[in-house]
C-alpha cells in the first residue's frame, strides 16, 4: 500500500512536471511561429523591393538606349554642320553632345549602384530563407516533442487511474 502511495505521488510529480514542460514548449511554439510569420512577411517585403528595383534597371536601360540614340543623331548632326561649316550651331550640338554623354554616365553609375543594391538584397532573402527553413524545423522538431510529451502524460494518466482502481480493491 505505502508502494502505491509512493508510485501515486511519483506519478503526481511527474505528470505535474510533464504539465510545466508541455506549457513551456507550447510557448516556444507560439514564438517561433511568430518568428516563421515575420521572417515571410519580411521575405515578401525583401521580394517587392527586389521587383522594383528590377524594374527601375530595366527603365534606366532603356533610358540609356534611347540617350545613346540622341547621341548618335547629334554626332550626325554635328558631321553635317561641318560639311556645311555652321560652327556656331556645331558647338552648341557638341555641348548638347556633351551633356547627354555626361547624364549617360550618371544612368551607368546608377545602374551599378541598382545592381549592386539587388545582390545585397538577394543576398538577405537567401539569409532570411534559410532562417525561415531553420525555423520551421525547430517547429517540427518542437510539435514532435510535444506529442511525445501528450503520450506520455496519457500513460502516466492511465497508469495513474489504474493504481487508483487497485487500491480501491
Amino acid at each position: 500500500n505505502q508502494i502505491l502511495e509512493e508510485k501515486y505521488k511519483l506519478s503526481l510529480e511527474d505528470n505535474s512536471s510533464l504539465s510545466i514542460q508541455i506549457l513551456e514548449n507550447e510557448e516556444d511554439l507560439q514564438e517561433i511561429m511568430k518568428k516563421y510569420k515575420n521572417s515571410v512577411s519580411s521575405i515578401s517585403t525583401d521580394q517587392i523591393a527586389l521587383e522594383d528595383q528590377a524594374m527601375t534597371i530595366i527603365d534606366l536601360e532603356k533610358d540609356n538606349e534611347t540617350l545613346k540614340e540622341e547621341i548618335c543623331n547629334l554626332l550626325n548632326k554635328i558631321c553635317e554642320s561641318e560639311a556645311n561649316k555652321e560652327t556656331s550651331d556645331q558647338k552648341s550640338l557638341q555641348l548638347k553632345v556633351t551633356e547627354l554623354e555626361h547624364k549617360v554616365e550618371l544612368e551607368e553609375i546608377t545602374k551599378n549602384r541598382m545592381k549592386t543594391q539587388i545582390g545585397r538584397l538577394r543576398e538577405t532573402v537567401e539569409k532570411i530563407d534559410k532562417e525561415a527553413e531553420e525555423l520551421r524545423l525547430k517547429s517540427q522538431i518542437d510539435q514532435e516533442k510535444k506529442r511525445k510529451l501528450l503520450n506520455q502524460l496519457r500513460d502516466l494518466n492511465e497508469d495513474y487511474i489504474s493504481l487508483q482502481g487497485k487500491e480501491v480493491h
